[in-house]
């Protein structure tokens, strides 16, 4: 979480706006997005592991 917490600062210590806006496009977005979705994959993962008897599909009862 602290390179998540870092890239969301690095934003800020552009010198100028146009280039805060250009590292938001090309940096802070796409990182933060890949970071985010590695925390979810791992989140999924860790509960999948702690239900090993459990069907893959879910049921609804009436």
């Amino acid at each position: 979480m602290g390179s998540l917490a870092y890239l969301l600062s690095w934003r800020e210590l552009a010198a100028t706006p146009p280039e805060r806006a250009r590292r938001l496009y090309l940096g802070v977005l796409p990182g933060a997005s890949v970071l985010l979705g590695l925390l979810l994959w791992t989140l999924l993962h860790v509960m999948l592991l702690w239900a090993p008897g459990t069907t893959p599909t879910v049921a609804v009862a009436p």
